[in-house]
């Protein structure tokens, strides 16, 4: 398969061939010998230029919503946010006012009348979590549906993800001059990790990717990945790309390499990432 991709290195932009894997309308990340979290592969074909979570299984990119739930819905079908849930393989969304776990070309329902914004599932803990349309992040019983306890409840914070581990979540907060997260045990202990924006979980529970986001009001002006510490807060700065606007991370399961977005562009890139967090 002939294919074009970008290297980019700093402000210099040179141009390559390379294979990415694209077969049977599934795209994979290719071998990133040669690339670096400053030098990363552009991947173009096969893949829409829009400004989507992305998620990584094995080494293949899906589009939860293209991917899994344009497949089987109807038009009537009102589906919300899908999510992947690494600890049982599994994707779950919001469909028709109940939580589902889709299944090939089937939705099948865990809990009715489950209500809420976003949403994320830990299976192998039993639970799921949603941000409710109070404002309330909630944590629930998979199983039961039973309502455990409320983690925060603010018009400001959003997209609640578990750790791999499921004993943690880190939640995302909107403010006027920039971005927070925070990380809350599942019996409703919070911290403040300060500012951010993407928070996502590497593999060991211990460590959290996200990208510190300049803005000038209207449009990303700059960003680039960051590693933190959750226990120490201390923080790495990964990237030093100003012709590349990283945005909406998503990492692979073994921490091998990153994802993103530029945000300039809407253009993805994938670059090695080791499991120290360093290039």
């Amino acid at each position: 398969m002939r294919c074009r991709s970008k290297v980019i290195l700093l402000v210099q932009a040179v141009l390559l061939c390379t294979s990415l894997y694209a077969r049977e309308g599934q795209v994979f990340v290719p071998s990133l010998g040669g690339f670096s979290l400053d030098m990363p592969l552009f991947i173009l074909d096969g893949i829409p230029q829009q400004f989507r979570y992305l998620v990584v299984r094995g080494r293949r990119l899906v589009f939860p919503y293209d991917d899994i739930v344009q497949r089987f819905k109807k038009p009537e079908d009102k589906v919300g946010e899908v999510v992947y849930d690494r600890s049982s393989d599994a994707f779950y969304g919001f469909m028709n006012g109940a939580l589902v776990r889709f299944d090939g070309d089937k939705a099948i329902v865990v809990q009715d009348e489950v209500q809420g914004q976003d949403l994320d599932v830990h299976t192998k803990s039993g639970l799921y979590v949603v941000s409710e349309k109070d404002f309330s992040i909630v944590l629930y019983e998979l199983s039961t549906g039973k309502r455990l306890r409320v983690l925060a409840r603010s018009q400001t914070i959003f997209r609640p993800r578990f750790s791999p581990d499921g004993t943690k979540i880190v939640v995302s907060q909107s403010r006027p001059d920039h971005g927070h997260f925070f990380v809350f045990s599942i019996d409703g202990q919070g911290k403040d990790m300060g500012q951010g924006y993407f928070p996502v979980w590497l593999s060991d529970s211990k460590r959290i990717l996200f990208c510190m986001v300049k803005n000038d009001g209207f449009q990303v002006s700059d960003s680039d990945l960051y590693v933190m510490d959750v226990k120490t807060m201390e923080r790495k700065r990964l990237t030093f790309t100003p012709t590349i606007h990283e945005v909406m991370p998503a990492v692979s399961e073994d921490d091998t390499f990153v994802v993103f977005t530029d945000a300039k562009t809407g253009w993805i890139f994938a670059a090695p990432l080791d499991g120290e967090g360093r290039r």
